[in-house]
């Protein structure tokens, strides 16, 4: 029986993440066959539309995120013109991801010598990406993209010198100016640099203050690229960019961080105090890591969407190819036993079930479509449009929103109810569904009836379908 046991440890770790492997490029293909668009990668589609004709961020066109990811987007967007190619949008996006794995392979080499753990690693970040949010994701690959290469680059510039360290500072930058939450792998590089130089404050200042010149060039350099293309500086406190909106619940925040659990078990070990100090003293980065996962945990504070987890997987799965090296190395049977027991909690408790990625056939996305073209003509395409119910029509039909300058694509919980009010007053016309029409409806300061906001507002029925109802200023 012992002997069994063995073997099959021993053919799982020989071919175990070929499969794994396998599996999730299965998952990954059958998602760009079969799309389903989500709201967030509508609204930045739309955004970055917006841009490529010629909408200067926060002049023109109110955005509530930093704008680096709309001009990543852009080439494939001038690639395809206005079609709705969102397979394309979505096959870079699942290249960013792959490219994210690569990084943390190489990252892992820092801290395990153990093959096995070091080739899992990406493919447990990759997996556990697409688990927690399918193919809705968008935003957070791309944090993670130049955060990931900031955290490498210091990593080798130990032996290669300071120019990577410089570029260092430059990507974590850019993690910044792709979502202001990526500021946390900027804390996560400062807090290495002073593991690392702790014995001498010299040490310690210079590394930091050459990470933190990488930093400055990388600001100056956007903020005079910006002004010379646009001729206009860009304001980074422009009015409710740092707004903090949300639910704002402790106990919801509190119950979330139970994710971590069926993310990654082995963290329970963490809760044993000599794990934990043994772990502090061989792995002296380990501390830093867990910081930066607490860090990107403000965020389960203001709402508890699964992709924000997506920012915390590389944290994660590094502080458990530290654990492995530390305590498993060698015996193959106890991590067949990890891994297995993992990924069991990962397919029944992180988001869906991994059968349906790999052999659904259900697509949504003709299906939008064909309704935008319907939407169409009733309302032309550059209309100012506030979009309240599926915020994808903004995209998919084209449309400018109500305010551009003050509020954008702003989605409603983001807004006052004066602010609300105002944005249908500006909008040439309203969209609503008729099942949304009496339900409760949150803003940041009270909670609406979308129907008494419409008579609020001034808006008389223009046209309906079966399902939406059309609405437009009233005559004077």
């Amino acid at each position: 029986m012992k002997n069994i046991i063995q073997i099959t440890a021993n053919l799982f770790y020989k071919y175990f993440n070929l499969l794994f492997f396998l599996i999730i490029a299965g998952m990954y293909a059958n998602a760009l066959i079969y799309p389903n668009m989500g709201v967030d990668a509508s609204f930045y589609l739309r955004v970055t539309e917006c841009i490529a004709d010629g909408a200067i961020p926060e002049h023109d066109l109110r955005i509530m995120y930093p704008p680096l990811v709309f001009y990543m987007l852009l080439p494939i967007k001038l690639l395809v013109g206005k079609a709705i190619a969102f397979e394309l949008f979505l096959g870079f996006i699942f290249l960013i991801q792959f490219i994210n794995a690569f990084i943390i392979s190489k990252i892992s080499r820092h801290y395990s010598e153990n093959k096995f753990i070091r080739f899992f690693a990406p493919l447990l970040y990759l997996f556990l990406s697409f688990k927690l949010e399918g193919e809705y994701f968008l935003l957070e690959p791309f944090i993670n993209l130049w955060g990931l290469l900031a955290l490498l680059m210091y990593l080798k510039s130990e032996r290669t010198g300071n120019l990577l360290l410089i570029l260092s500072g430059v990507s974590a930058l850019f993690a910044f100016l792709t979502k202001q939450y990526g500021l946390g792998y900027t804390a996560l590089l400062y807090m290495l640099i002073l593991i690392d130089n702790r014995a001498s404050f010299k040490k310690v200042f210079m590394k930091g203050s050459i990470f933190s010149l990488g930093l400055i060039l990388a600001l100056l350099s956007f903020i005079f690229l910006f002004r010379m293309i646009y001729g206009v500086h860009y304001d980074f406190f422009a009015g409710g960019r740092l707004s903090i909106y949300g639910e704002k619940n402790i106990p919801d925040m509190l119950f979330a961080f139970g994710k971590y659990i069926t993310i990654g078990i082995y963290l329970l070990a963490l809760f044993i105090p000599m794990v934990f100090i043994r772990l502090l003293k061989i792995k002296t980065h380990f501390l830093a890591y867990l910081i930066l996962i607490i860090l990107f945990s403000v965020q389960l504070y203001f709402n508890t969407y699964a992709h924000y987890y997506i920012l915390m997987l590389p944290a994660i799965i590094i502080i458990g190819v530290m654990l492995f090296d530390v305590y498993v190395p060698k015996n193959r049977i106890l991590v067949l036993g990890i891994v297995l027991l993992s990924l069991f909690l990962n397919e029944f408790f992180v988001g869906g079930r991994t059968r349906s990625f790999l052999f659904s056939t259900h697509s949504s996305l003709k299906a939008d479509i064909e309704l935008a073209k319907e939407i169409n003509k009733v309302i032309p395409e550059e209309s100012g449009v506030y979009v309240f119910c599926n915020m994808k029509l903004y995209y998919l039909c084209h449309f400018n929103p109500a305010n551009p300058k003050k509020y954008g694509f702003a989605y409603s919980n983001a807004l006052t109810f004066q602010d609300f009010i105002e944005s249908l007053s500006s909008a040439e016309f309203t969209i609503v569904h008729k099942d949304d029409l009496i339900k409760n409806h949150f803003l940041i300061d009270r909670t609406i009836k979308i129907n008494d906001a419409i008579i609020e507002a001034g808006l008389q029925k223009y046209q309906e379908t079966d399902n939406y109802l059309f609405y437009k200023k009233k005559l004077k």
